[in-house]
């Protein structure tokens, strides 16, 4: 059959338009039996919340890791070196704490200080998952490592470098407050 050109008006296939109302009606007919055909129930609620515990703990650790390597200049030095074990001691205590509180982990906000000795100054907040309303506030008070040879040197070097390297101390300090009132 030769193509039409110009102002030529298409007709339309009489087996495509059969198997559209073919198709609709059989849409109608699964509409009719389903009361809600595209929504689709987790079969099992504790799976699902249990992945999301797990992607808010591996949240927290990257962004906890992140957010104080990356809070150098506000501390005045060069770089903010943080020992081995301190970000998997705080995680395992932010679980702990988190434990009994309706939301767990993820209603958690973590406000993150540096204390000097002398002074306190505030570092971050970190909100683990913004999509859960926020049930309660951790305060991350973490400290300079002062028992090393590497801090007795920098004060010597200080003076002679402006940006030294900061030893964060394994030791830190946490206060739990609840966004809720207790019953």
């Amino acid at each position: 059959m030769p193509r039409l050109r110009g102002n030529s008006t298409a007709t339309p296939l009489p087996h495509r338009a059969a198997s559209a109302d073919h198709r609709s009606s059989q849409r109608r007919e699964s509409v009719a039996r389903e009361p809600f055909p595209e929504f689709h129930f987790f079969g099992d609620f504790e799976v699902f919340e249990a992945e999301g515990e797990a992607a808010a703990r591996l949240s927290l650790v990257q962004q906890l890791t992140q957010e104080v390597t990356s809070r150098a200049d506000a501390l005045g030095c060069g770089q903010v070196i943080v020992p081995p074990g301190l970000i998997d001691e705080v995680t395992a205590q932010v679980l702990r704490l988190a434990d009994s509180e309706p939301c767990g982990v993820r209603g958690c906000v973590l406000h993150v200080h540096y204390d000097s000795g002398d002074q306190r100054q505030r570092l971050t907040r970190v909100v683990l998952d913004p999509t859960m309303p926020n049930t309660f506030e951790l305060y991350l008070t973490l400290r300079p490592d002062t028992t090393t040879w590497y801090h007795k040197m920098s004060r010597i070097i200080k003076p002679l470098r402006k940006s030294g390297p900061l030893l964060l101390s394994t030791d830190f300090k946490m206060e739990k407050k609840k966004l809720y009132p207790e019953e």
